[in-house]
Parts: structure tokens; C-alpha cells; sequence
């Protein structure tokens, strides 16, 4: 008989180089503007990364919901209706 495993997963895998890579590209017109000495793309560029902010934030708070207790066991209870059958 094959053997089942249930893995319980309660936060998703974190990954930092991309998250490092959506930080540097939301500030890149902000860098570009100190150097270029431009106030107009230092104001876009905080804008910008403001928004990225708020974004990845609000994609990791929606992506970290995972199941209730009695969500699980209902799952548990489909897995297991569907192994008893012959």
C-alpha cells in the first residue's frame, strides 16, 4: 500500500533575493535621481518604492492564510475516504 504524507505548511517559502530584487529596482529611479541631481525623479522614485512597499506587504499577508483547524480536518477526512475506497 502506498504511504501518504501530508505536509502542513504554515507560511510560505521566503525568498530573498527576489524580495532584494524588488527593493532595488523600486529604488533605482530614486538612486538615479540623487545622482543625476533631480528632485522631480527623487519624488518619483519614493513614490515608487512607497507603492512596491505596500504591495509586497500586501502579498504576503494575503499569501500566509493556510487552512483552520477545522478546514484541515475536513481535508483529512476527504484523503482518507479516498484511500478506504477499493
Amino acid at each position: 500500500m502506498n504511504e501518504i504524507v501530508i505536509e502542513i505548511k504554515t507560511r510560505p517559502k521566503f525568498r530573498p533575493f527576489v524580495r532584494a530584487y524588488h527593493i532595488a529596482v523600486s529604488m533605482s529611479p530614486l538612486i538615479l535621481g540623487v545622482i543625476v541631481d533631480s528632485q522631480a525623479m527623487q519624488v518619483a522614485g519614493l513614490f515608487l518604492f512607497v507603492l512596491t512597499a505596500i504591495a509586497l506587504a500586501a502579498a504576503d499577508t494575503s499569501a500566509n492564510r493556510g487552512l483552520t483547524i477545522d478546514e484541515a480536518r475536513a481535508r483529512l477526512d476527504e484523503i482518507q475516504a479516498h484511500e478506504a475506497k477499493p
